[in-house]
């Protein structure tokens, strides 16, 4: 059974500001190559400032929330993007946050999103559009003609 996160938002904010972590699927491609449909990522609420980066779960408006990656930040307001996405949105203010992606899961495996090699990969993501969208665009093409030109053999 699937329900709308706009029947869960409050739901969602009274958790995350007791302090409880919430997991959530994710729908939609905009956050790949980091985050993809269908995986499913933990929520905490904020508990250190935004930074370029980060992944955060926005409150739009009442019925619509938005999982995408920090990209600008200037003094008390925020710019996000998906990863796969030309669509800068915002500003939005920290009072939009519902909380943070920290945690993703993915085939039977955990990835922290706030540390190490996925922070590095975040940020470095987010300071490098366009370049990184072209890249991935590229990687799909030589992917499709790699397949169509090498046969493909049955042992």
């Amino acid at each position: 059974m699937n329900i709308s996160i706009r029947h869960l938002g409050p739901l969602l904010d009274e958790l995350i500001k007791d302090g409880k972590r919430v997991r959530l699927m994710v729908s939609g491609s905009s956050m790949f190559p980091f985050i993809r449909d269908g995986e499913v990522v933990e929520i905490e609420g904020l508990n250190s400032k935004i930074r370029v980066g980060d992944v955060l779960l926005v409150r739009k408006n009442d019925e619509t929330y938005v999982l995408h990656r920090v990209v600008k930040v200037e003094k008390d307001k925020f710019f996000l993007r998906g990863d796969y996405s030309s669509c800068l949105e915002g500003p939005f203010r920290e009072d939009y946050v519902v909380g943070r992606a920290v945690i993703r899961f993915s085939g039977g495996r955990v990835y922290n999103l706030s540390r190490g090699w996925y922070r590095l990969a975040g940020v470095v993501w987010a300071r490098t559009f366009p370049i990184n969208i072209y890249v991935i665009r590229l990687l799909g093409f030589l992917r499709r003609v790699f397949r169509k030109l090498v046969p493909r053999f049955v042992f």
